[in-house]
């Protein structure tokens, strides 16, 4: 990521396995609440498939517009997680014309039977009823740095002026059996003998971007990105744990120069 002039974040929206909203996601990790459990899915050995999963009862329907096109469940999963979290981060409508949206999207892989693409972006403003500016709106299918990648994007956008808001974020979702199948053959999924993997999930998470308005900015809390090699990995997990439990989290918050986050 590049340099960019301070923006600020003018609204939040996320859902995760532990809340369907910024405000009931940031309390859960405030107090160390995660949702872990068995599902539906199964691992190579027939066992069910541990998972981080969003409350499939909470989580809204997908759109009856949506109904009739021919969507796998995987795809369908991340329309609603995706049209969830944009409902709540253009909850209060824009005077100004609709942002652009810059998302980011998982690495495509050849295991994976059901791919999430650019179309993408022309079925979100159906589930999730609201309007962006497709025709400036970008996708970046690059997997785990996707939604940093998108932010730095969304940041660009504002340094040249090209709008006064933007939206960035990422949504992803592992309910696909053959890409489940294709990581735990490589060992890369936690279950049984494997102790170092990963446990699979899902989530998404926006925020709409505009420029900094010269507010007073107390001293900055440091996010370390991971290409800070000097750090450990345990270090930028305390950092970002810190980060997220600052009351600030759900009010105001201002995005610094020097790829940096600082809260307001």
């Amino acid at each position: 990521m590049g340099r960019h002039a301070p923006a600020e974040i003018l609204a939040i929206g996320m859902v995760t396995p532990v809340g369907l909203c910024t405000a009931q996601t940031a309390a859960s990790v405030r107090t160390g609440i995660g949702r872990l459990r068995e599902s539906q899915l199964s691992d190579n050995a027939g066992d069910p498939l541990v998972m981080g999963l969003a409350d499939d009862e909470q989580l809204p329907p997908l759109a009856e517009a949506l109904e009739h096109r021919h969507l796998s469940v995987r795809q369908v999963r991340v329309l609603r997680l995706a049209g969830t979290a944009l409902t709540e981060v253009l909850a209060t409508p824009s005077p100004e014309r609709p942002p652009a949206l810059h998302l980011g999207l998982p690495e495509p892989r050849a295991e994976a039977r059901n791919r999430i693409g650019d179309d993408l972006l022309d079925l979100l403003p159906i589930q999730a009823a609201r309007s962006f500016d497709l025709s400036r709106s970008r996708v970046y299918p690059v997997g785990r740095a996707a939604g940093l990648v998108a932010l730095d994007h969304a940041l660009d956008v504002l340094d040249k002026r090209q709008a006064n808001t933007v939206l960035a974020g990422a949504v992803d979702s592992y309910w696909d059996d053959g890409l489940l199948s294709a990581l735990a053959r490589e060992g890369r999924l936690k279950g049984g003998e494997i102790s170092d993997g990963f446990v699979a999930g899902e989530g998404a998470a926006f925020v709409l971007l505009g420029p900094a308005r010269g507010r007073p900015v107390r001293a900055p809390t440091r996010v370390h990105s991971r290409h800070a090699t000097s750090v450990s990995a345990s270090s930028r997990r305390r950092s970002i744990c810190r980060w997220i439990r600052s009351p600030g989290i759900v009010r105001r918050t201002l995005i610094g120069p020097h790829n940096r986050l600082t809260m307001g």
